[in-house]
């Protein structure tokens, strides 16, 4: 009897070890980025049970996610490296994009059983996934981006044009000097608008393709079939959260990105995005320093424009330039912010409501205000989190990932920091998603 029950002892230990596996982490990059996004976490938190897969973008969401799963994708058929097809025990974790591609392909294989009757997808993680929809796809589509980085060099170029002007009605013969420096400052701008802002959401995204489509805010695909879905295992929302001059701060990482992915120590403090923020600041003093100027010339030449009244019209001329430049260099501080939140929907609108009373007399004025929410320059915290009905299990952390942008959520410690409490043993989510 004794024996009987080593032995089932023995086959019980058995079955429960194989059951017991190692997680298989499917690391799942984002719109037009490619398998090496999450190389460096995988490499430091998962070495040896981790994949990082490539699924081509120029397809919809769920065609990813079938291909991904069958290995079917023509740009990567034959290549065993990205068949997951035959394992188990996976922890699908995405970025952006590669989180919709997560839940699609556990929605689409949610019955397929691994040998002991589990189910092969066992959980989610998501990061910078625009779950209720990416507003800014509607805006590269209406042209909004393009807007935005327009309204931005209009104003330096119509402060350009004043300072030069400025500068003509000073030195009348000083024509050709003005025409250079007005060249140049102009082809600045032109450079900042082409190199920073366009390229910061206008060049890794188009809005044409199928899958960026379906990721706009009020899609078929977002209002009708995500929507009317739950989310069958465990899934934990990350929400990363910028700074302020978001979008400086995206661009220059945008532009750095390939190195980004392959240095795991080129952010290892965090600040690899400073030189955006630094870039801010600088347009910022240019703008005050440039304004300043224009004001000590203005209020010269009032003194001045009793002997000469010519000089009262420079002077107004460049009060008008100061104030530009100054106008410019608030934009900067504030507006451009608010501007950006806006565009990717970061923001909501409150009613402020005021009672008036005049002896007998009663009425209420109503105001609406919009104020800008967080978000990581391009997809707002709100909907990088899962609405908690949406899922049998939705696990959204007590606070955002901070300082943080979209394109350096892959290489951020402060990013590494809260996936290592959910992937690596003694960390503080639940148990499935870790090894």
């Amino acid at each position: 009897m004794k024996k009987i029950i080593f032995i089932l002892t023995l086959v019980l230990m058995t079955f429960g070890a194989n059951q017991s596996k190692a997680n298989n982490y499917i690391w799942m990059h984002g719109l037009y980025d490619d398998n090496n996004c999450w190389s460096i976490y995988n490499n430091a938190l998962t070495p040896g049970i981790g994949t990082c897969i490539y699924y081509s973008c120029k397809q919809g969401i769920p065609s990813a996610a079938t291909k991904t799963w069958n290995n079917s994708d023509p740009s990567t058929s034959g290549s065993t490296y990205f068949n997951i097809n035959g394992k188990r025990d996976m922890i699908l974790v995405g970025h952006s994009l590669g989180g919709l591609v997560a839940r699609e392909m556990q929605y689409q294989y949610a019955n397929q059983k691994d040998v002991y009757g589990n189910p092969k997808v066992k959980g989610i993680i998501t990061m910078g996934t625009p779950n209720e929809g990416a507003q800014i796809e509607n805006e590269l589509a209406n042209k909004g981006v393009k807007g935005l980085a327009s309204k931005v060099t209009l104003k330096f170029e119509v402060s350009t044009g004043l300072s030069i002007a400025s500068l003509i009605s000073i030195f009348p013969y000083s024509l050709v000097s003005g025409v250079t420096t007005g060249y140049k400052f102009v082809s600045f701008i032109e450079t900042f608008k082409s190199a920073a802002l366009d390229k910061a959401m206008g060049s890794f995204a188009n809005g044409t393709q199928t899958c960026e489509k379906q990721m706009r805010v009020g899609s078929t695909y977002m209002n009708d079939t995500l929507a009317n879905r739950k989310v069958t295992v465990p899934i934990l929302c990350f929400a990363a959260e910028e700074d302020r001059w978001q979008l400086a701060r995206l661009a220059y990482t945008a532009q750095g990105r390939p190195t980004l992915q392959s240095d795991a120590n080129i952010n290892s403090t965090g600040t690899y995005d400073q030189t955006g923020y630094d870039y801010m600041q600088s347009g910022v003093n240019v703008s005050n320093i440039i304004g300043e100027v224009h004001t000590g010339i203005a209020a010269a030449c009032v003194g001045i424009g009793f002997a000469c009244p010519y000089y009262w019209y420079v002077g107004g001329l460049n009060g008008v330039a100061a104030a530009s430049w100054f106008g410019n260099a608030s934009y900067l501080n504030n507006g451009l912010d608010f501007d950006h939140a806006v565009l990717v929907g970061a923001s909501h609108v409150d009613r402020i409501d005021t009672w008036h009373k005049v002896w007998f007399v009663k009425w209420v004025t109503t105001q609406y205000i919009t104020v800008p929410e967080p978000h990581d320059g391009v997809v707002p915290t709100k909907s990088q989190y899962l609405a908690t009905s949406k899922g049998t299990n939705v696990i959204i952390p007590t606070s955002t990932i901070k300082g943080v942008n979209h394109m350096e959520e892959f290489n951020h410690p402060n990013t590494k920091a809260e996936l290592n409490k959910a992937i690596v043993l003694g960390g503080t989510y639940p148990p499935s998603f870790k090894k």
